[in-house]
């Protein structure tokens, strides 16, 4: 951790930084003007504002939990994570230098460098191996097509997206809709398969 200036509690193990602190763990970096650490629980807390920068990665809030054992960044209030594939905005975030794994948490906005849109309340998507999955009926807008499910996988690297649980598949283009217990989506081959009892608009 470096800082400009430091007050250290000796009793209580809690150093109090500020003025351009920055905090790594060789992974990621953390920025922000003042920050609270406790050296008991390695943990450190920033509450006005932050900046955590990772590879290409570079995420912003207005509040962190930064968990040093753990490598977890809990981020929230104003988040936004902007990433060459991904920019995502939510109220709270998780997210883990070494894996780089992002948990969502609360009503989340992702838009990918395809232009894709996805709304979703909870799931995870880990940036370096492009799998995700969103759970509590996400939306996905690729261009013409809706997806809604009450559970969506997606691996990016693939082109696969899996919808599980009252699947609904839109096409305004085309004009139809797909609903089905089961459908899965092959994007780079422009394939459908649709089954569970689908139903075909």
């Amino acid at each position: 951790v470096y800082s400009s200036h430091l007050r250290y509690l000796m009793d209580k193990r809690i150093a109090f930084l500020d003025g351009g602190v920055r905090l790594t763990d060789g992974k990621g970096t953390l920025t922000t003007p003042d920050l609270e650490y406790d050296m008991t629980t390695s943990i450190g807390t920033y509450l006005h504002g932050g900046k955590v920068i990772n590879k290409k990665t570079v995420l912003t809030s207005q509040e962190g939990f930064y968990y040093a054992d753990l490598h977890d960044v809990y981020f929230k209030n104003n988040v936004l994570l902007i990433d060459p594939a991904y920019t995502i905005r939510t109220d709270s975030l998780l997210y883990n230098t070494q894996t780089q794994m992002t948990r969502f948490i609360a009503q989340t906005y992702i838009k990918d460098s395809s232009g894709r849109i996805i709304e979703t309340k909870e799931g995870y998507y880990n940036l370096a191996t492009g799998k995700a999955e969103f759970g509590q009926r996400p939306i996905v807008i690729d261009g013409p097509r809706r997806y809604t499910a009450n559970r969506i996988i997606s691996n990016d690297s693939l082109g696969i997206v899996q919808l599980i649980g009252n699947a609904v598949v839109t096409d305004s283009v085309q004009g139809t809709t797909v609903i089905a217990g089961l459908i899965l989506q092959d994007r780079k081959n422009e394939r459908t398969l649709a089954t569970n009892k689908p139903l075909m608009i």
